[in-house]
């Protein structure tokens, strides 16, 4: 009888014990000892290069730890992580132990112990690993963990890209190759300025009229047609010395537009680590690499949460002096059956120009078979250019010249 009342008794406290145990415990017990890590550089496309600290009992513990340590920098912190939603961070704990604990399949490369220290009864020792981004992202992309960037953009599409610098050399064509890259490896289109075509004056002027206060960097992303353009607008090339040895830094500054609006989608910087080299264009490949890393994430980020006011397009209509005020209300009611976002940019003697966000709608093209089947004025609509998310139209017969009305800006 006491045999069975101590079993009894033993059973009642490994049920309590159990009853008593973090079911998050199972989850996290393959996590990093040592959390600490930052970002080093961006070396390719598809790799970063972290710095993680590691932690264990001896050096070969610490070492395993500082590999898990760097994983669990880029899913978790640093400025852009895998990991962003608190759906996404409660649903890695289902695989998370098949990263950490098969963590050497996402490193590429690993440095030595850059340092090594002793605190009680632990070891800490720092290690440069560079880690393979793209294969992690991948895995959590397959498990349902995360969106790929095509499901995001499904109802919305990718914004194409235009990428413009400050200078024609060779320094910043270096720069613009390597942000290409980046664009092309995430499946964005890629504009590329081939000079000058016979729809450029026409823009410029109709440009000039909405936005007096244009760029040519801006000018030259209407005339490409992207939906975004990057500027490259400063790279620094510094030079010094360290114990008599020459070295050399890159440091790269670019913003991000959204093209129709010139609204301010992104802006970051990138510099290189100093080194003993002869040649800035290694250099320069580090800077854009970190850059473009950071520049492309906020357009992204950008791209999806405006979305839902629709896409951005520009409109401009001319019409002879006489029908204006009818064309407007008749083209501002076609422009109502699409979309609620309507802003007004310019309104003069014979020509307005029109800001929408509108929805299922890719180009200006469509938008305007769109506005061909909603407009209800009598008038005849011929488009003069559609060219991105810019559209020009004339409305009603004769020949009404595209030129500067003064009155808009009076």
């Amino acid at each position: 009888m006491n045999k069975i009342r101590l079993i009894a008794f033993m059973l009642l406290l490994l049920a309590n014990a159990c009853a008593t145990v973090d079911p998050n415990a199972l989850y996290d017990a393959c996590l990093p000892k040592s959390r600490q890590a930052s970002f080093f550089e961006s070396t390719y496309t598809g790799e970063t290069m972290v710095r993680a600290t590691g932690k264990g009992y001896s050096v070969e513990e610490a070492v395993e730890d500082s590999k898990k340590a760097a994983i669990w920098f880029l899913m978790f912190a640093g400025e852009k992580p895998l990991l962003k939603s608190i759906e996404a961070k409660n649903n890695i704990k289902s695989v998370q132990c098949r990263i950490f604990d098969h963590s050497d399949q996402y490193i590429r490369w690993q440095s030595d112990i850059k340092s090594k220290k002793k605190v009680g009864s632990f070891t800490f020792v720092d290690i440069l690993f560079r880690i393979d981004i793209k294969g992690l992202s991948d895995f959590l992309i397959t498990q349902s963990i995360i969106e790929s960037v095509e499901e995001i953009s499904s109802d919305i599409g990718l914004p194409s890209i235009a990428v413009l610098a400050q200078k024609d050399d060779s320094i910043n064509n270096t720069a613009i190759s390597v942000m290409k890259e980046y664009l092309l490896d995430r499946d964005y289109e890629v504009f590329i300025n081939e000079g000058h075509s016979q729809t450029d004056s026409i823009i410029d002027k109709v440009s000039s009229l909405i936005d007096s206060d244009t760029d040519k960097f801006y000018s030259m992303a209407l005339k490409l047609g992207s939906d975004v353009y990057i500027k490259i607008k400063d790279i620094k090339l510094s030079k010094g010395s360290a114990s008599g040895v020459s070295i050399k830094k890159v440091s790269l500054m670019a913003d991000a537009y959204e093209t129709v609006t010139n609204k301010q989608l992104g802006a970051t910087s990138g510099s290189s680590p100093e080194r003993r080299i002869s040649s800035y264009e290694p250099l320069v490949k580090e800077a854009t690499h970190m850059t473009a890393d950071k520049i492309i994430s906020q357009i992204q980020k950008c791209w999806i949460k405006q979305s839902k006011s629709g896409k951005p397009f520009k409109l401009s209509i001319f019409t002879s002096p006489d029908n204006k005020s009818l064309v407007e209300r008749d083209m501002y009611s076609a422009l109502k059956k699409m979309t609620n976002k309507i802003k007004i940019l310019a309104s003069g003697k014979n020509q307005i120009s029109y800001l929408a966000y509108i929805k299922n709608i890719n180009n200006a093209h469509e938008l305007y078979m769109s506005l061909s089947t909603n407009y209800s004025g009598s008038e005849m609509i011929e488009k003069i250019l559609s060219k991105g998310a810019f559209l020009i139209i004339k409305v009603g017969e004769g020949d009404y010249p595209i030129e500067m009305d003064q009155s808009i800006y009076q």
